[in-house]
């Protein structure tokens, strides 16, 4: 692999871990004040919920987002 294709892979995959860790800190946070606040229901923290589905969501954003708008030719 050439080297401006193995950097682009490796800021897809930094990208992709970025905005999952943001979204392990504050999707629980918000949901827990929605929870506290608003609806007054019990929060319940699961690892699906909350560290799987920001994973997921991560990696997928990292890549459409670099593939629509970071790497297109000019």
């Amino acid at each position: 692999m050439n080297k401006s294709k193995k950097n682009k892979i490796l800021y897809i995959i930094v990208l992709g871990l970025t905005v999952s860790i943001s979204g392990f800190l504050i999707y629980p946070l918000l949901d827990f004040i929605i929870c506290k606040f608003f609806t007054h229901s019990v929060f319940t923290y699961t690892v699906q919920e909350y560290i799987i589905k920001p994973l997921e969501f991560g990696m997928i954003f990292s890549v459409i987002y670099c593939l629509l708008f970071e790497f297109r030719k000019k």
